[in-house]
């Protein structure tokens, strides 16, 4: 299992596909950045608030990272080898996971570090770290697409319209009462600064989201035919 993660990590780094989705997520947030701060927010609640928007990006990252690997037999010929179907589905969800955090992170760090150089603000490290399972749970269903659709159209497609669903239940006048049970929407909880008022509920909540999807991507790869 070692050489399929050095494998995908490999290949991470020398494909454009990351670096692209990172860049354009973190240009997309801050574009909005400077509209918000007008408005007397600080940098990190701006980007707090902006940052889910674009979660779309999580659809284009599972397309590129496991739907153009099935659709250009990778993944059968990884099997084929060898290689076990949980390996390899370990291996691919480790590094999918990863990397959709990272891309998540990444405009909360910099804006956090931009607000501190421009406006003298500090720098909310200990709730960035905090995020991190919520951010890692709001991953796992565009995860489990990749897996049940095995494409790159239906996985894109179907993300978008998951994507859409989000946007729907964020602007819904009761998300604040079904907040925390919507790893999203722990964003807004920190927005709202009532984050550390359920944190061991959000946690909580954050894992069963993890550990919900995790079986099932594996039941829909572990079942599927590889063609």
């Amino acid at each position: 299992m070692t050489k399929l993660i050095r494998a995908e990590v490999y290949k991470l780094f020398h494909s454009l596909h990351l670096w692209l989705i990172g860049l354009a997520y973190l240009l997309l947030s801050s574009s909005l950045i400077p509209d918000y701060i007008r408005r007397g927010m600080s940098w990190f609640q701006s980007s707090i608030y902006v940052g889910w928007f674009f979660y779309f990006m999580l659809a284009a990252l599972a397309t590129t990272m496991i739907g153009v690997e099935f659709d250009h037999g990778v993944v059968r010929n990884l099997v084929s080898a060898g290689n076990s179907r949980l390996n390899v589905f370990l291996a691919k969800t480790l590094v999918f996971v990863a990397s959709g955090t990272m891309v998540i992170l990444l405009p909360l760090l910099v804006h956090s570090l931009l607000g501190c150089l421009i406006s003298g603000e500090a720098i909310d490290l200990k709730t960035m770290l905090l995020l991190i399972p919520s951010f890692m749970a709001t991953c796992m269903p565009f995860l489990f697409l990749g897996f049940l659709f095995r494409d790159t159209g239906r996985t894109l497609g179907v993300g978008l319209i998951l994507f859409i669903l989000k946007v729907i239940s964020v602007n819904t006048p009761s998300i604040m009462k079904w907040a925390i049970y919507l790893p999203y929407g722990h964003r807004i909880q920190v927005y709202f600064g009532i984050f550390y008022d359920h944190l061991a509920d959000g946690f909580i909540i954050d894992i069963i989201w993890i550990v919900v999807f995790l079986i099932a991507s594996y039941a829909a790869f572990r079942r599927c035919d590889l063609k």
